[in-house]
């Protein structure tokens, strides 16, 4: 996953890198499960499929904001 922030008054982007895999695992789906509601009936299993899922759209953007005064946001993973 890759966070990228332009400010229209700085040269250069800051580019934050962070491996999927530290988000996509087994560890950050039991500990989502446990904190989710039990009503949506979310369980670890399905969360962890959820996550190897998303391994699979590596290079795909989720957030794209562009301001007014020039500043640019991208999260893609």
């Amino acid at each position: 996953m890759r966070i990228y922030v332009k400010d229209h008054e700085s040269r250069l982007p800051i580019i934050i890198w962070m491996p999927t895999s530290l988000i996509a695992n087994r560890f950050a789906a039991k500990t989502a499960a446990k904190h989710m509601p039990p009503e949506l009936g979310y369980t670890e299993e399905k969360l962890y499929a959820l996550l190897r899922i998303m391994k699979q759209y590596k290079g795909l953007d989720i957030v794209e904001v562009d301001s007014a005064d020039g500043d640019h946001i991208r999260i893609r993973l």
